[in-house]
């Protein structure tokens, strides 16, 4: 805690005397000395800040502590300082070393300072250093008679022709530090301004002989004669005259594991994981910090026992914590991080983190497990020994290999079967880590007479699935209003090549018409139902109940590309050659098109209820059956599909009532792939 009085910061390094020696550290002794006791000793530096622009803790560059031997403890910083000390009996000098000089500038403080002292067997020493500015520093107090008579005035101090600062209007106050080459004891200064009726001033000087820990104050008046006159005064200020204040800055507490490593994380083990808090005043917090215990911090003082933690005080300035086995037994899977801070009486406080590891799969959303496979992964430091995971329906493992990324173990689990659940679990180096999970594939359904082997016919249309299943449809119950030998989607038997059915699905683009009077028909096959006709228009309801998550549709087709020769100006394209396509979806809902309104037609790649979509369009004829494997897109991340579409047609600008009379094509043994 810090007692102000005015000017100095004083940093406390107060250092407590244990029993180094006795554990066989480092000492001032060697071979042929007696063995003349050991004392104590506390370590007050000081700065004297005085003289400074700000009042800021200056860096240690070192503080050192030299016998008649030489140096035999050094520290670059007050926080390398240990908590414990041990010097023997004999004359020592305490030497610190602070801050950066600089040349010329408006910061650069450098402080030295020493002090000797001697230490006897059972003694206490109290040490003070105080260190001094080694600097000199400059500033400028502009008169009213320059502040309200001239402008663009300006002071610059010089050490040589490369450093130097200016004081101007802007920064009338400042304090700037200088430190004159070795050799050297001047600094100059010039001047420079204008007249309110533009006449320049300007005048230099040397001062000479000057000193270090000093103030100098250039003190600048105007006497306004004919050709003007700047009158400069030097007032000089020792630092002795200056009014202190005093900071004091103890030693830092530490904290120490006494039987375990903090730089790996910790698993498992009979024995207790123990800590010591010390410090070299009162301990008055020592808390308790991780994920796993909310926002608030918990507190250790006056915690004795409970939940695999023991707490005990040695003293008001010392206590140890002990977390046992119960207490990494109850921590959750994966890296637990603990952080231990301990806040002494002088509000002065050190840190520490360290980690368990209870390596354990983590539990996997049931949204990533899909019908065949899923990811799983294990928060972990990486480790040498292999890990895996392993799977299985009862304790019979398939074992993955876990690939280390971005602080965890992963590994892909493929070949899995729908509607299944299996225990995952890890191990490492061949041993189990951790407790297992389970995950429960999804269900892997199939599309309904994807071998298009059951037809029907009522009255004069074919349908595509047997009597009473109705699935896929087509244009047929449209075109065959003209007429039955208007079917233009029907059974062919020309079934792929090994397929175990005797049927494929042909669709054959036409115009159908009854004397004269008609419109072009694309040849069509789709999951969904006619649903009726507007005249020369249909509807058409695409969509069957689907809840699945394929991930590409695979099966067989050929066809053959004619030349548009019948189209409407409204179809993209209206001459060329003919296009087809095979088109999968998976939707939240069905989706209704009205050949009459443009408005409806449907568009997988845009479509708001589209979860997933898979398309091919060609407009080249592919002569013999051909195998395909269509990807489906997912694009919206956690939401499930309702309905499936799968549309296929000799003649995609259909819609459009546009394509070619020669168009033609084949399809064969659909079957998701999951």
């Amino acid at each position: 805690m810090k007692t102000l009085f005015k000017n100095i910061k004083t940093a406390l390094l107060a250092v407590s005397v244990g029993s180094l020696f006795m554990l066989g550290a480092c000492t001032d002794m060697t071979e042929g000395d007696s063995l003349m006791g050991e004392g104590t000793v506390s370590l007050s530096v000081a700065f004297d800040q005085s003289l400074a622009t700000r009042a800021e803790s200056p860096v240690i560059n070192s503080i050192e502590v030299a016998n008649a031997k030489g140096v035999i403890r050094s520290w670059s910083s007050v926080e390398e300082i240990p908590a414990e000390l041990v010097l023997t009996s004999g004359e020592y000098t305490v030497s610190v070393d602070a801050g950066v000089a600089g040349r010329a500038g408006w910061s650069g403080a450098h402080y030295s300072g020493s002090s000797s002292f001697v230490v006897s067997a059972g003694s206490n020493e109290q040490v003070d250093v105080v260190c001094t500015i080694d600097n000199t520093l400059v500033g400028v107090a502009f008169d009213e008679s320059v502040t309200s008579l001239l402008t663009d005035y300006a002071v610059t101090v010089a050490v040589d022709n490369k450093n130097s600062v200016v004081f101007d209007a802007d920064n009338e106050g400042a304090i700037a530090y200088i430190t004159p080459a070795e050799n050297d004891t001047d600094f100059e200064w010039s001047f420079s301004a204008k007249t309110l009726d533009g006449v320049a001033v300007s005048g230099k000087g040397t001062v000479k002989d000057i000193k270090p820990r000093t103030k100098y104050t250039l003190n600048i008046s105007f006497n306004r004669k004919p050709l003007g006159e700047a009158v400069i005064s030097i007032r000089v200020v020792d630092s002795s005259e200056e009014v202190k204040d005093v900071f004091d800055i103890y030693g830092r507490p530490e904290i120490k594991a006494l039987d375990f490593d903090m730089s790996v994380a910790q698993q498992a083990r009979p024995e207790p994981f123990t800590l010591r808090a010390k410090a070299p005043n009162t301990i008055v917090s020592l808390a308790a910090t991780s994920e796993i215990y909310g926002e608030e911090p918990i507190e250790l003082l006056g915690w004795t026992s409970g939940g695999g933690v023991v707490v005990t005080q040695v003293n008001e300035a010392e206590y140890t914590v002990a977390l046992d086995a119960e207490y990494v037994a109850a921590l959750p899977s994966g890296v637990t991080t603990i952080t231990l801070t301990v806040v002494d009486e002088k509000d002065n406080t050190a840190a520490v983190s360290f980690s368990f590891l209870k390596a354990g799969v983590s539990a996997v959303d049931a949204w990533d497990v899909w019908a065949t496979k899923t990811t799983v992964e294990a928060e972990m430091p990486q480790v040498e020994n292999a890990v895996q995971f392993g799977y299985g329906v009862n304790d019979e493992w398939t074992m993955v290999d876990g690939v280390y990324a971005g602080g965890k173990y992963t590994a892909n689990l493929t070949g899995l079967t729908p509607s299944t659940t299996y225990n995952v679990q890890l191990f490492v180096n061949g041993v189990v880590s951790g407790d297992p999970i389970t995950i429960t594939t999804e269900a892997a359904p199939q599309i309904s007479n994807g071998g298009f082997e059951n037809w029907n016919k009522n009255g004069k249309t074919w349908y595509p699935y047997a009597s009473g299943e109705p699935y896929w449809d087509s244009g047929n119950p449209g075109a065959t209003t003209l007429g039955d030998k208007w079917n233009i989607t029907i059974s062919s038997e020309d079934p792929r090549p090994g397929s175990s059915g005797k049927l494929c699905a042909r669709m054959q683009s036409a115009f159908p018409s009854l004397a004269g009077m008609g419109k072009f028909a694309a040849g069509n096959l789709y999951v969904g139902r006619f649903a009726g006709l507007d005249g020369m228009n249909g509807t058409v309801e695409f969509g069957q109940p689907f809840t699945g998550r394929p991930t590409a549709l695979h099966g067989w087709f050929k066809c053959n590309v004619g030349q548009i020769n019948k189209s409407d100006s409204s179809a993209p394209v209206t001459s060329g050659p003919d296009r087809y396509q095979i088109m999968i979806c998976l939707m939240t809902g069905t989706h209704s098109v009205n050949t009459a309104d443009k408005s409806t037609f449907f568009n997988c790649k845009t479509d708001s209820k589209v979860v997933a979509w898979g398309e091919i369009l060609g407009n080249e004829s592919v002569g013999e059956w051909t195998e395909f494997t269509l990807p489906l897109n997912y694009v919206k991340e956690g939401v499930r599909p309702t309905h499936i579409t799968i549309v296929t047609t000799a003649s995609s600008y259909g819609d459009y009532f546009t394509g070619s009379t020669d168009s033609w094509m084949c399809v064969d043994d659909f079957e998701l792939i999951y």
